[in-house]
């Protein structure tokens, strides 16, 4: 990450040749950041409280939402702490402050993951059973490989409602820079922008408060089922606004956060209980690759239906795989 920032502050100084050099690092080390990010997060958000509750459901909810409420108030956050930067001084002052945080904040986040590692003993023991286990069962014709993971993954008994989740990342429905692009042509101000995705962060926050009366008065594959189904009730009405386009989108796109970050606790929570100690790395580790996909699904949908006056297509195929993840989780729902 650090790497990644300085390679960009460089590509905003330099010119000529070291240009395409510059941007090359930007590109390697952004993605080997990415790539330290989807690890730590596979590790620490989903594997650890799992050891840590010991098998209790509501401590796993708790420290769940706990986790995903840090995470949510850090998206809001850091948005404003970039707004507020760029309004001040120049880009490269503000790369520069941002850098400097990293600088700063790495040692703690170093420091802090140790102190928990060292303090819960029940961490270390989990990861060598896990070890041992797999070492007994491999063979040495067996090599691991990434057909046997995908394997693993498909044969998991979670497979159908991790997939319908992974679709939900195939949606250009969200606050994300293409629909924000088309927005902003249909004549969106900056300020209702804003507005918006301060108000869907702040009930993405408060699904997380919401997220454990969810589960002690619902079942926690009740949680989950309602939730998507809530999503798609939530972003199908952009698809009939007509003229009220903006005002539908608005309302839309704020209130499905509630459902989606619900049921992005549900679903996960889900995998984390039925899911193998064993298998539950492999298993997030390919979820996280189909997100990938499905994110880049967007993209392509972006580069396809360039032109504003198509956006109707992309906004049929989200609203499409959105159904479609419903339908795979009600499916999965009925068969467990």
């Amino acid at each position: 990450m650090l790497l990644a920032g300085c390679c960009f502050l460089a590509l905003s100084l330099q010119g000529g040749w070291l240009q395409p050099v510059c941007f090359g690092g930007l590109v390697v080390f952004g993605s080997i950041s990415r790539l330290g990010n989807v690890l730590s997060n596979i590790c620490v958000v989903k594997e650890w409280p799992v050891t840590l509750s010991q098998n209790n459901e509501g401590a796993l909810s708790d420290l769940n939402a706990t986790m995903r409420r840090i995470d949510l108030l850090c998206k809001i956050l850091a948005p404003m702490l970039s707004g507020a930067l760029s309004s001040q001084w120049s880009p490269n002052v503000c790369i520069s402050v941002i850098i400097a945080l990293n600088l700063v904040s790495y040692p703690i986040q170093v420091l802090t993951l140790r102190r928990v590692y060292a303090d819960h003993i029940v961490l270390h023991t989990r990861r060598t059973d896990i070890f041992l286990e797999e070492a007994a069962q491999l063979l040495p014709s067996d090599p691991p490989s990434m057909v046997n993971d995908w394997k693993v993954y498909a044969e998991s008994p979670a497979f159908l409602a991790s997939l319908a989740y992974s679709l939900l990342y195939a949606s250009v429905i969200n606050w994300g820079s293409i629909f924000t692009a088309y927005m902003k042509w249909r004549g969106m101000d900056d300020w209702q922008l804003a507005l918006g995705r301060g108000l869907a962060a702040f009930l993405g926050l408060t699904s997380t408060l919401c997220y454990k009366h969810f589960v002690s008065t619902l079942t926690l594959q009740t949680v989950a089922l309602y939730s998507v189904w809530s999503f798609f009730l939530c972003v199908c009405p952009i698809l009939f606004a007509g003229s009220h386009f903006i005002l539908v989108a608005f309302l839309s796109l704020t209130l499905s956060r509630f459902a989606l970050w619900t049921y992005d606790l549900a679903l996960n929570q889900l995998i984390q209980t039925i899911v193998p100690a064993k298998s539950m790395g492999t298993v997030f580790g390919c979820q996280q690759s189909l997100v990938g996909l499905s994110s880049l699904f967007c993209f392509a949908q972006a580069i396809v239906f360039s032109s504003p006056l198509q956006f109707n297509a992309p906004l049929f195929i989200s609203a499409l795989c959105v159904v479609t993840a419903a339908l795979c989780h009600s499916i999965w729902h009925l068969t467990h």
